[in-house]
């Protein structure tokens, strides 16, 4: 703590002429103040002071009085700041009483909005000492140098949300088809009812059609199933039979295919593909839903017979014995159950990223509004995802995806009037959570830190993370705690550490921006932070780091209060001149 003499009371003691006046100014060496901090400091937009003072004993006159207003000059200006009286035992008016036989002690302290310009402003204090009618301003005494800013060094890195271009690089397109069978029957009988419908020759055809275009296969997969009014193990067996039965089906059909002249497709033989297998048994779930879905009269008694009856065998004597009285059962239900599943899982051919990349602007037309805004996503630079963006907007006038993905690449390159222009008109198409959240990333841009904490709280109901971006706020605010709890989830990041170091956490702060991609803002922070660890040599080196990589920083660093005890070093000197 620097202590600094009242050079005041000299002052006052040579206006007052009684001899309880000339003993003070004998013993001023003996009255003593201290000011913290020592550098005044900006959080949250206010700067704070504490001045402690000590007066011995025997010293103070009784009727004396002493009256100083602190005064922070800076830029040209002046600002008064609360003034603070001590009087005498015996002095009129209000005021610190101050004991002439004891002495004491004293504590000033305010608060004050913070203005820019007094990151290089002095305090000083404009003291006035009085004795019944006389009064006299005296000499002026500097008690605080500049006011540190690091909290407000804030990183504009906020999150910009782009909306989801929603296209699927892999795409599975499938197909399906079904085989029927006879009751406990697994051969292919094309005689069968089932198979003879043409909406099953139909699928199968399709089918066959879907394989012919040549889409890489993914897999084919066959389920085979079996009703069940039979005996469980009778079942399984039978359902591992059609299994194979429709292998070999489908095989057959494969290397047809394959063999076709000019066939599109990308195997010779069906083992070459890969195929999954099932034999799933009893059809239980598909038994249920049919006879829920069917017009029987009796479903609901047939229903509550199988869903009261937890024995399996006994289940199916059940559906035997339903099977014989109900008809459709036996004739509706029952039958379709019998049966192998084919699906067959097809990649849906796509345009590689290089083929998107240059057809969002040679040939647009041929491309869908997802894979357009996918395209934009692809371009190497903001530049060209702008590019990407204005010609989606010139096609598709009501997308509001484009128009507010548009204006976040213009927020990251602050291209801050355009990117309002772009955001606004994709507000107006539909205002969702991403937009709102780019509109407070602007209005932080702009330092309108309400307005940006307002539409934060809209796109937070809309289900946006607003964490990282309501941090810079807090940091703002002064409120440090929350900050580092809002920048919790961004490792080594700048702001992050910047909150630690504000909450008193300066080796957490190193050991953030250690791991961090390093800029010049970074090692300035870091010089910040070592200075405050009284590591000058540390400090120095990141501080002719960070102005290496960004020269403006000479003229920051002069006027930076964090560096005050190195001004008058060569080695600082050398770094800023």
């Amino acid at each position: 703590m620097k202590n600094f003499k009242l050079v005041a009371f000299i002052a006052a003691i040579a206006l007052l002429s009684s001899c309880g006046l000339n003993k003070m100014v004998k013993n001023y060496e003996e009255v003593d103040y201290s000011v913290t901090p020592e550098v005044l400091e900006n959080k949250g937009g206010e700067v704070e002071l504490e001045v402690k003072g000590f007066i011995p004993e025997k010293y103070f006159h009784k009727k004396a009085a002493l009256e100083f207003t602190p005064v922070l000059k800076y830029a040209g200006n002046e600002k008064e700041l609360e003034s603070f009286r001590l009087k005498g035992e015996k002095a009129e008016g209000e005021g610190k009483v101050i004991s002439k036989k004891e002495g004491g002690s004293f504590t000033y302290t305010t608060t004050f909005e913070y203005e820019d310009g007094m990151q290089d402003a002095i305090l000083i204090v404009k003291p006035v000492a009085s004795l019944k009618d006389k009064s006299e301003e005296l000499g002026k005494t500097k008690l605080a140098d500049g006011v540190i800013i690091t909290s407000t060094r804030i990183k504009h890195n906020e999150n910009v949300v782009s909306a989801a271009h929603m296209y699927e690089k892999e795409t599975i397109i499938s197909e399906n088809a079904n085989i029927y069978f006879a009751q406990n029957f697994s051969n292919l009988n094309w005689r069968l009812d089932l198979n003879k419908e043409e909406n099953t020759k139909e699928d199968l055809a399709n089918m066959k059609d879907f394989i012919r275009k040549g889409w890489k296969i993914k897999n084919i997969e066959l389920n085979a199933w079996a009703s069940p009014e039979g005996e469980i193990s009778f079942n399984e067996d039978l359902a591992v039979e059609r299994a194979e039965t429709g292998e070999k089906y489908l095989a057959t059909q494969l290397n047809k295919i394959a063999n076709e002249e000019d066939t599109k497709v990308g195997f010779e033989s069906a083992e070459e593909l890969q195929l999954d297998i099932y034999p799933k048994g009893e059809d239980w779930n598909g038994f249920m839903a049919a006879v829920e879905n069917s017009d029987l009269e009796a479903k609901n008694t047939i229903l509550n017979v199988v869903r009261s009856q937890p024995d399996l065998k006994q289940r199916e004597e059940e559906i035997r014995n339903m099977s014989m009285i109900y008809k459709e059962l036996a004739e509706d239900i029952l039958p379709p159950l019998r049966r192998v599943e084919f699906t067959v899982n097809a990649f849906e051919p796509k345009h590689s990223d290089e083929e998107l990349k240059t057809l969002i602007f040679s040939n647009p037309d041929t491309l869908d509004i997802k894979e357009k805004l996918y395209a934009a996503t692809l371009q190497e630079t903001n530049e060209k995802k702008i590019e990407a963006y204005e010609v989606i907007n010139n096609a598709h006038e009501k997308c509001w995806r484009a128009f507010n993905n548009k204006g976040a690449v213009m927020l990251e390159e602050n291209m801050l009037d355009e990117a309002e222009t772009s955001l606004q008109k994709a507000k107006e198409l539909k205002a969702t959570g991403e937009v709102y959240n780019n509109m407070a990333v602007l209005a932080l841009k702009r330092e309108n830190f309400e307005k940006g904490e307002e539409l934060l709280g809209k796109a937070k109901k809309a289900g946006i993370n607003t964490s990282y971006n309501m941090g810079l706020i807090n940091m703002i605010e002064g409120d440090f705690a929350k900050a580092e709890n809002n920048f919790a989830a961004a490792d080594c990041d700048y702001n992050l550490a910047l909150a630690q170091l504000m909450n008193d956490k300066a080796d957490q702060a190193i050991s953030t921006l250690e791991c961090s991609e390093k800029g010049a803002k970074e090692h300035y922070l870091l010089a910040v932070i070592f200075a405050r660890k009284d590591n000058q040599s540390k400090s120095l080196e990141h501080l002719g780091t960070a102005v290496e990589k960004h020269e403006k920083l000479k003229e920051t660093a002069q006027k930076d209060k964090e560096f005050i005890s190195y001004f008058d070093t060569e080695e600082f000197k050398t770094i800023v001149e």
